[in-house]
């Protein structure tokens, strides 16, 4: 309750309730002095509190109070080229894709089934379908005895028809030579022994390859086999670079 005082009178004002009321100054000298002159005022009912409603309050507001039915309303300004913000920037950070590379080459297979140099095994014989196959086949670059061994293909094959005799191959080329050491091609296809296989994957600095392999027999001498692998495939070298960036810098990774 506030009292300011006047000529006139006395006002009271209420901010709880922003009202006021004006005294003046007889009442206020009855009310003081009405104990003395033996005349009293009435007894009054007690009003029940009073619980401004917000119109009431932007009805009634007195200079001393102000209703603000909003709230304020907070906006931040964020510059990332200029730095001039009023929270702190998160850092971003964005990979630059490898270029795709394309893969050409020749290669030659060795299947030898029988001797002390023995790379492929039957496993399971049948009749017409259903004989399967495991090997790990030498990869050279060339037909001939003394070309340089570059990895091994290994895997399953399975008889899936006789008339005439076709084949179903899972197959991974594994290679050991310096430039795709440790590297992978994952093949799989459906063919005679002369035939076209599909690239579905790779790992290392072959990863994400895709492509086709053609088989083609070059001779088959007693318990030998050599076929020319014809290899065309894409692939993406896992070597991407990060760029990493704030309101301070950038930085580069290369992974």
């Amino acid at each position: 309750m506030l009292r300011r005082a006047g000529r006139g009178g006395t006002d009271i004002v209420f901010p709880s309730l922003c009202l006021s009321l004006s005294i003046g100054a007889a009442d206020v000298g009855s009310r003081r002095g009405g104990g003395g002159c033996g005349v009293g005022h009435p007894a009054k009912k007690k009003n029940p509190p009073i619980n401004p409603s917000p119109d009431l309050l932007r009805k009634h507001t007195p200079s001393i109070y102000k209703y603000n039915p909003s709230p304020p309303q907070i906006t931040h300004s964020l510059s990332p080229l200029t730095g001039n913000t009023s929270l702190p920037l998160a850092m971003a950070s964005y990979t630059i894709d490898s270029v795709q590379s394309e893969l050409k080459m020749t290669l030659y297979i060795k299947e030898v089934y029988d001797g002390p140099d023995t790379n492929g095994v039957t496993i399971i014989s049948r009749a017409k379908m259903g004989t399967t196959w495991v090997f790990s086949w030498l990869v050279t670059d060339g037909p001939g005895p003394d070309a340089n061994i570059v990895g091994h293909m290994q895997g399953t094959s399975v008889q899936v028809a006789n008339t005439p005799d076709v084949y179903q191959y899972s197959l991974g080329l594994v290679f050991g030579d310096k430039r795709f050491n440790g590297s992978t091609l994952q093949i799989s296809g459906t063919s005679q022994i002369n035939g076209e296989w599909s690239i579905v994957g790779g790992t290392g600095e072959l990863a994400m390859a895709k492509g086709t392999i053609k088989r083609t027999e070059i001779r088959y001498i007693g318990n030998t086999r050599i076929s020319e692998l014809k290899i065309h495939a894409f692939y993406t070298p896992m070597n991407s670079t990060t760029v990493s960036s704030n309101n301070t810098g950038c930085k580069f990774q290369k992974a």
